[in-house]
């Protein structure tokens, strides 16, 4: 008994044990022990996921336990069998595979328990023989992969409702292969899921709704639904903005057409979607997502991988209208084809497939108003126009669909009551023949937005479709090459057709025949391969394009091609060689008289016309080209057919004598059998062929000249004349004379003119006598033995007959023209400055003459060569030139000679000097011409040269020609004297007759331009080749000179367009010589200048100057041409700020010295200015005070007595008449001396 007492006290404290050891509700499994694993058939080994930590107890189903473990367990049992195993404690994670491990054995999950979980990856993966009958739901709090977790677990299908995956991110391959798995996860959160890679792939049962799944952070669902064979879900509303990998994600599914629509159409309509995205959705197709598909692919550069189009072709049908069928039925006209497989929806709930190769018709149960869908391999129907068919019945046209169509020729031919409603556009890739396609249709649609590029037969495509106007502008119909009777009594058909490229067409055949309302302009069409046009036009009341320029020269039938229609073009210039028939083609045309002359006129100069050419042109007329049309008939044998002469239109007087005054009538236009009840209005009609028109106007019927007519210029005019009744127009040609009119010239007998005033510069000049002066004219006649001598100027704008002697002397202007003959030789002499040894530099004023030679010149003629190399005086580039031909345009060294003279015939026209620019680029050049030129005209015409001009003017402080110290400076401000400050021949801009001077190329160039225009009357003093009385601009003149008659000089002008720190061409000059002599310059931009022009806000100009000789030197600044502007003399040696007005002495070394600024005011060196500025011109006085305060101003002469007083409050001048001298000039408070001349 206490035995027995003791052993159930023991068996009692064992299970107290163990039921403290296991703990809470196990996760409980069963397995059988002899399924296929890596265990004996005994035996169960359960893999667990080593990355996790264990500590569990296992109750093995056969009485044996085991607890606190912390590695994979395994267990032999007594014997195979089934067997339930329970699991308590840490047990993290299960972990099964195909390999290594007993995944077969495990056949039932009974029970999750209230383990946690913290991951899942692998937990039932190929566990084939699974089943699951739990009720509870997994702890899965910590759990964030669920990577294949039911992977091939074939017999796994549950009701997974209650679990939250919230914290899951992976789900990749989580119901891979599960072959039944059909459960309800539908209300799971995988908000935080962002890989579903293969989730469902070959999951061959599943179709549960997800839609509701929020799937924005998945970035990959590659190969998702792969093969999901039974899934067809609405997903349309998935948020898939981060998914860049959609790789196969649908290959193999079975998403319905609406579901795959869905789709497109929702995620099209999210704008956070990843750009450059692959979606694989083999084999799926879509067509009410067609935009929506285009609109990610446009907008985010997604790739579609294998889907299809697939959208119905959709008519809708009447069945009681008249037609071959019974009013229950309708019959389709199917297209011949070989085979072919479609399915068809009726309309009333019938759905059938049928492979044929006829027509196929429908019996529904009652008549009535049916919608028919057709998809596949559908042929097309084909309506006739002369059989009875069901074309009557087709009611409606809603949907091209994804046909890929072959043919469409006569597809809606005769569908008088269909209307066009479809919005989509056919496949047309491989369409060749759209032929009588919509004839006799009520077809009227927009089918721009066809591609018709492959089209190449459109003949009676709208032939009769009296409804269509709809927009085909765009149309590629580059490939088409029969447009026969395509718009052909499409009475409605006005459209823009400008642009199409008919290039390839051959036959236009009645095209437009009939097309009443048509008014396009074709003009711009290329027809060049186009050879039947019969009838292209006929009956084409509103057409009007000009179709001149086509080129029609393939034609061979123009058979009725206007007959009857509103045309009237020029169709002159048409190379008609190749048609052998225009029967009727012309006739009730509305052809203008002027356009038929035109036609007739042109046709018949044409070279290998056929002969024997009927041309129908009734009810036309013809005028001006009766002579053409006779040529026809007479050349070619034509038969012109029709067609009346009428020429109504006549002028009475048809010329008028030059030199009319504008206005004057020329004569009067007549209509013949006019009509006293109509109104007739004459115009001379714009023509780019009658440009003699501009020269006329009318009045009432009255032709009146525009323009004063000159005989020499035009004798003959032709004018283009239109009258207008009102009702009809009539155009012609009329051919109107100028008369010459005679002059008495005006002459002169020795004497006196025989007018007793003499000539004007339009008369006609006869010079009988000798004479001496100046006058201009038109012609000019010299009597043999009658010497002519000009002296000043003359302006000789017609011919010179020149039968005595014409002598131009120095200091005189010739002008003749190059458009003018001259007849007999005129003698020019020129004065040069010196007769001594001092050179002048002049040129030849005659054209080009081998008995023209240096040797006329005088003594030491020289030419100068650039090419040559520069010696230390640069005398190696004088080429003596003495015996050599002078050449217009050269400059040549003379001395010697004062009067320089030459006989022959002068320059008139453009002469071009032609050098070399292989050095420094300076040119010897000269003036061409018998006249002074402008040196504005001459700088602005020759953009190669710097913009200056260097003229030689020894003024005896140095000698040679190689000196570059005595030389003048010009350009447009102005020009430096050479012979001291109180020169008065002043620069005016001109550069006188025969003037020799240095120009300076620029760049590459070799060539300077002397032009006829560049020349001017006068300014061309005797002896004085460069100076004139006036000048242009404001200018200060800075004199450099000294006692021992040195005398050089700068010059500073303004000109408020040339900016102070950029040299500007033709405005500033650089010095002739920039290591010589004997000079002063200023600077400007680092560039020694001899004239530099600034704006007046030019405040500080450095002064540089540059002597031989150590001494004595004054600079003074002449402001007699500065008009008002004034600069002070800075001397930076001193620091003095000076009037140097009357000079400044100062002693300087020889060499070159940048001592001294010119500036505008002291203030710019910080200083006060003078509140008086006294400065004279000759024996004029200005004061230019700094205020306006009023000031006693006095003039005082050396012996105390005052010449003048004058009150003032501003500045003045004041010319006094008193004797040459020095003044003193006073306000009281300012004194100065200054000197009058």
């Amino acid at each position: 008994m206490k035995r027995n007492l003791l052993s159930f006290l023991v068996m009692f404290y064992i299970s107290i044990s163990a039921q403290a050891q296991f703990s809470g509700k196990p996760f409980i499994t069963k397995w059988k022990t002899d399924n296929s694993g890596v265990s004996n058939s005994d035996q169960v080994i359960i893999n667990i996921n080593t990355n996790y930590t264990y500590n569990y107890d296992i109750d093995w189903g056969d009485g044996s336990t085991e607890t606190g473990l912390t590695t994979a367990p395994s267990h032999t049992y007594s014997s195979p069998g089934t067997y339930e195993i329970k699991i308590y404690g840490d047990f993290p994670a299960l972990f099964n595979s195909n390999t290594g491990t007993d995944s077969p054995k495990l056949v039932e999950v009974s029970q999750w328990g209230d383990i946690e979980w913290e991951s899942m990856y692998y937990m039932f993966s190929d566990c084939i023989n699974m089943e699951y009958t739990a009720t509870d739901v997994p702890d899965m709090d910590l759990v964030t992969d669920m990577t294949r977790m039911f992977w091939y677990a074939e017999k796994f299908n549950a009701d997974l409702t209650g679990w939250d995956v919230s914290n899951v991110t992976t789900m990749k391959q989580i119901f891979g292969q599960t072959v039944i798995f059909n459960g309800d996860i539908s209300t799971w959160d995988v908000s935080s899921v962002t890989n579903m890679h293969w989730a469902f792939i070959y999951s061959e049962a599943f179709n549960q709704d997800i839609s509701g799944w929020d799937v924005s952070s998945v970035n990959t669902m590659q190969s998702m639904f792969t093969g999901t064979t039974a899934f067809d879900q609405d997903l349309g509303d998935w948020d898939v903005s981060s998914a860049t990998n959609l790789l196969y994600m649908f290959n193999g599914a079975s998403l319905s057409q609406a579901n795959y629509d869905s789709i497109l159409i929702g995620w099209s309509q999210n704008p956070n979607l990843q750009s450059g995205v692959n979606f694989g959705v083999n084999n799926l197709t879509y067509c009410e997502g067609t935009e929506a598909r285009q609109k990610i692919i446009d907008d985010f550069g997604w790739t579609f991988s294998g889907d299809d189009p697939s959208c119905p072709f959709v008519t809708t049908w009447k069945t009681d209208n008249s037609g071959v069928s019974s009013s229950n039925q309708i019959t389709l006209p199917l297209k011949f084809s070989s085979s072919f497989t479609c399915t068809i929806d009726w309309g009333d709930g019938t759905v059938e497939e049928f492979t044929e190769i006829s027509s196929k018709t429908h019996t529904y149960s009652s008549p009535g108003t049916y919608v028919v869908s057709i998809w596949g391999d559908f042929p097309g129907i084909n309506f006739s126009i002369s059989s009875t068919d069901d074309k009557l019945k087709l009611v409606e046209f809603n949907q091209w669909g994804s046909t890929q169509w072959d043919d469409l020729s006569y597809t809606f031919a005769g569908c008088s009551n269909l209307e066009y409603l479809a919005d989509d556009a056919p496949d047309l890739s491989n369409v060749t023949d759209m032929s009588w396609m919509f004839t006799l249709s009520s077809i009227n649609a927009d089918l721009n937005d066809w591609d018709v590029s492959g089209v190449t037969n459109m003949s009676n495509m709208f032939n009769n479709a009296s409804s269509f106007n709809g927009d085909i502008s765009t149309w590629d119909v580059s490939s088409v090459t029969n447009l026969s009777s395509m718009f052909q009594y499409a009475t409605s058909f006005d459209q823009d057709l400008s642009s199409w490229n008919v290039g390839n067409v051959t036959n236009m055949s009645t095209t437009f025949a009939g097309a009443e309302a048509f008014s396009g302009d074709i003009s711009s069409w290329n027809v060049s391969k186009v050879t039947d046009m019969s009838g292209t036009f006929q009956n084409t009341y509103a057409f009007t394009s000009d179709l001149s320029a086509w080129n029609v020269s393939n034609v061979v039938d123009m058979s009725y091609m206007f007959n009857s229609s509103g045309f009237d073009s020029d169709l002159s210039g048409w190379n008609v060689a190749k048609v052998f028939t225009m029967d009727l083609m012309l006739t009730n045309s509305e052809l203008s008289q002027y356009n038929y002359d035109l036609l007739l006129d042109s046709w018949s100069q044409l070279t290998g016309l056929k002969s024997n050419v009927a041309l129908g042109a009734n009810k036309l007329t013809y005028c001006a080209g009766a002579t053409a049309r006779q040529s026809l008939i007479t050349d070619f044998s034509w038969t012109i057919s029709g067609d009346t002469e009428y020429c109504p239109l006549s002028m009475s007087g048809s010329s008028i004598e030059e030199n009319n005054d504008v206005g004057d009538l020329i004569g009067s236009f007549v209509f013949a059998d006019s009509d006293p009840e109509l109104t007739y209005t004459y115009s001379l009609v714009e023509s780019d062929v009658y440009s003699d028109n501009a020269s006329f106007s009318i009045t009432d019927d009255e032709l009146k000249a525009a323009v004063v007519f000159d005989y020499e210029t035009k004798s003959s005019y032709t004018i283009f004349v239109e009258v207008d009744n009102g009702s009809d127009t009539y155009r012609s040609e009329f051919d109107i004379t100028i008369s010459d009119e005679v002059f008495e010239p005006i002459t002169w007998d020795g004497t006196a003119w025989n007018n007793g005033t003499g000539p004007t510069d339009t008369d006609i000049v006869s010079i009988e006598g000798d004479f001496t002066g100046e006058f201009s004219c038109s012609d000019l006649q010299i009597s043999s033995g009658v010497t002519l001598t000009l002296v000043g100027d003359m302006d000789l704008k017609g011919d010179l007959t020149n039968n005595g002697t014409f002598i131009v002397n120095s200091g005189s202007s010739l002008l003749t023209y190059d458009s003018n003959i001259t007849t007999g030789d005129i003698t020019i002499k020129r004065n040069t400055r010196y007769s001594d040894g001092r050179y002048s530099f002049v040129g030849s004023p005659m054209q080009a003459d081998a008995s023209i030679t240096g040797a006329q010149l005088g003594e030491y003629v020289y030419r100068y060569s650039e090419a040559a190399n520069h010696d230390v005086n640069g005398l190696n580039r004088w080429i003596d030139a003495s015996m050599t031909e002078l050449v217009p345009g050269h400059g040549y060294t003379q001395a010697n000679q004062q009067e320089i003279s030459f006989t022959g015939q002068p320059n008139t026209g453009a002469v071009y000097y032609i050098g070399t620019n292989a050095n420094d680029g300076y040119q010897l050049v000269s003036n061409p011409y018998a006249a002074a030129i402008d040196i504005d005209a001459f700088i602005d015409d020759n953009l190669n040269i710097t913009g200056s001009v260097y003229i030689w003017d020894d003024n005896s402080s140095d000698t040679g020609r190689g000196s570059s110290s005595d030389y003048i400076v010009a350009n447009k401000m102005g020009a430096t004297d050479s012979n001291g400050p109180d020169n008065d021949d002043r620069w005016n801009g001109h550069i006188g007759s025969m003037q020799g001077f240095f120009v300076q190329l620029i760049g590459v160039a070799t060539v300077v331009n002397f032009k006829q225009d560049m020349r001017v009357l006068g300014q061309n003093a005797d002896g004085n080749f460069f100076r004139t009385n006036t000048s242009k601009h404001a200018i200060l003149r800075i004199n450099l000179s000294s006692d021992l008659g040195l005398f050089k000089q700068a010059l500073l002008g303004w000109d408020e367009m040339i900016p102070n720190d950029e040299i500007v061409r033709g405005w500033d000059a650089p010095v002739f010589n920039e290591t010589g002599s004997n000079m002063v310059f200023t600077t400007k931009a680092d560039q020694p200048l001899t004239i530099q022009t600034i704006d007046s806000d030019g405040d500080e100009i450095p002064l540089t100057f540059d002597v031989q000789e150590e001494g004595l030197y004054t600079i003074t600044l002449d402001h007699r041409e500065s008009l008002g502007h004034f600069m002070y003399l800075y001397d930076q040696e001193t620091e003095e700020v000076i009037d140097a007005t009357q000079g400044y002495e100062f002693f300087t070394r020889a060499g070159r010295h940048d001592r001294f600024k010119l500036i505008k005011s002291k203030r710019v060196l910080g200083l006060t200015d003078s509140e008086l500025l006294i400065y004279t011109e000759g024996k004029t006085l200005f004061i230019q005070p700094s205020d306006q305060e009023e000031r006693t101003i006095q003039v005082i002469d050396l012996s105390g007595r005052t010449v003048l007083t004058r009150v003032s409050t501003g500045e003045f001048k004041e010319t006094l008449s008193v004797p040459a001298g020095a003044y003193i000039v006073t306000d009281g408070t300012i004194t100065k001396k200054v000197i009058l001349k």
